[in-house]
């Protein structure tokens, strides 16, 4: 009947004030805010940062995804059942945060990204900048940014992360269409596997980089730097961080988008063993340079989801060529930790996640903040390749008895690339026999500032996986417990 009487409307009819609709309206959800107290990590005594913990209702609708802060410290936190909440409260003693939701009924949001004080959230559809027209607190008009990215039925083809670049571009990546049980491909489609930027006003979408098979996380650094993970799967023989470069093609095949498929691929910053260390690779995060999260500031920071674990990423650059490892960090998240943001206004890193799929993590979803307590990190904090060994590089001075052979032990193998799921480790001196090789460690030198230690190994090659467990202590008498760095080797100096 109304469609019959708009066709009846005389032509030149003057047209409806539609103004009204153009302003908001009151707010919907106040009533349903939730309020709680978080809960202060206790200072650990030989690493500097404990974790603190924000309330959040536990509940499969609370699986957090993403999330970043207003210029006035409060965080904005998408789930993945679609909601967009505002937290306030967000300070040193957590006694009094507040939930409040923003915004509703967005398709798997799985990054989130303030800017300019406007929230832009990341779903499986498109880009959504969230506006709140009337100052209620809750976003009136979803206004569609960018979906030019291509969308099918798959259960896999998840919109992952939302960063953004100094100019203001954004960046997300695209999953590949993995078929029910994780072995092979559905119909690939034009953006599927892909690392993909949109500029600054939303009005176009291009592919940076391919063969992505389910990049959970990704980062863009201080000058620009582009990275991703990867989760291991078909073509993916264990979990990887990328240092992505304009048309690079990064391990996937089905998802390459070239004919003919690639027979090699940019190999990675590092592998990351699968294996009780990182079964399931989440984002990356930058230490902020304020210097108020203590002696990390501008370094690269990688978070598993799999295994809820921070590892700081130790990297270099040979002849254009990145490479480098990971050391975990002794901490234990609540949840499959996959994003990560610094605050501004109090300089410390908040990380969120979600318990969905294979994860140690034990609640459904979790808002924890890593918090620098002062004192020594004794962990690596640089790996050198050169073509008689391998040195790692501490912030202090070590003990000179750690100088020894007996206090190292390595081990390395490479993994095969093939469209299996996954790869066992594979000898490096019989490629065709599983297992692992034990390397000989001949001497370790001590540096001349006591900070550097070299382990001296006849006849390094470039390896996919190395392994270095060390048992030392610190000059101050502090015994590091038995560690352990991963680290990949693609070219020698």
């Amino acid at each position: 009947k109304e469609f019959d009487a708009f066709t009846q409307l005389p032509a030149g009819a003057p047209a409806a004030d539609l103004t009204r609709f153009c302003a908001g309206g009151p707010a919907q959800w106040t009533a349903q805010a939730e309020i709680g107290v978080g809960k202060l990590g206790e200072a650990q005594k030989d690493f500097p940062y404990t974790i603190d913990t924000l309330p959040v209702k536990e509940s499969p609708m609370m699986r957090t995804t993403g999330l970043d802060f207003f210029k006035d410290g409060r965080m904005a936190v998408c789930t993945l059942h679609g909601d967009v909440w505002i937290v306030s409260g967000v300070d040193a003693g957590l006694k009094k945060v507040v939930w409040t939701r923003f915004a509703s009924g967005l398709f798997q949001p799985l990054g989130l990204k303030v800017v300019d004080d406007f929230v832009y959230v990341l779903g499986r559809d498109q880009i959504t900048k969230l506006v709140d027209l009337a100052g209620s607190g809750e976003a009136d008009f979803y206004q569609n940014f960018n979906n030019d990215t291509q969308v099918s039925e798959n259960f896999h083809e998840f919109a992952m992360d939302l960063q953004a670049d100094a100019e203001g571009n954004f960046y997300f990546a695209k999953a590949g269409p993995v078929v029910p049980g994780g072995q092979g491909f559905e119909k690939v489609l034009a953006h599927h596997g892909c690392f993909l930027k949109v500029s600054k006003d939303g009005s176009k979408l291009e592919v940076v980089a391919t063969g992505l098979r389910a990049a959970n996380g990704i980062s863009v650094g201080p000058n620009g730097e582009l990275t991703s993970a990867d989760n291991e799967g078909t073509w993916t023989p264990s979990s990887r961080i990328n240092f992505i470069k304009p048309g690079g093609f990064y391990g996937c095949p089905p998802v390459s988008h070239r004919e003919p498929a690639p027979t090699t691929y940019d190999p990675p910053l590092c592998w990351i063993p699968h294996d009780k260390v990182d079964n399931s690779s989440g984002g990356q995060v930058w230490v902020n340079t304020n210097n108020r999260w203590g002696p990390l500031e501008g370094r690269l920071l990688h978070m598993s989801y799999g295994m809820s674990a921070l590892f700081l990423v130790l990297a270099e650059q040979v002849n254009g060529v990145w490479q480098g490892g990971v050391v975990k960090m002794p901490l234990v998240f609540r949840t499959g930790i996959m994003r990560g943001r610094f605050n501004p206004h109090d300089g410390q890193l908040y990380v969120c996640g979600v318990r969905g799929w294979q994860t140690t993590g034990a609640k459904w979803g979790a808002v924890q903040r890593v918090r620098f307590t002062g004192g020594a990190f004794n962990l690596p904090v640089k790996i050198a390749v050169q073509r008689d060994g391998v040195a790692l590089t501490f912030l202090n001075e070590l003990d000179k008895n750690s100088a020894d052979t007996d206090n190292f032990d390595v081990s390395q193998w490479n993994y095969r690339w093939s469209a299996n799921y996954g790869s066992p480790h594979f000898s490096v001196t019989t490629p065709n026999k599983q297992g692992e090789d034990k390397v000989e460690v001949t001497d370790v030198k001590l540096s001349a500032d006591k900070k550097t230690i070299k382990l001296m190994i006849p006849g390094i090659k470039p390896v996919m996986q190395m392994k270095i467990q060390y048992q030392i202590k610190m000059a101050d008498g502090v015994k590091l417990k038995q560690q352990e760095v991963f680290n990949t080797i693609n070219v020698l100096k």
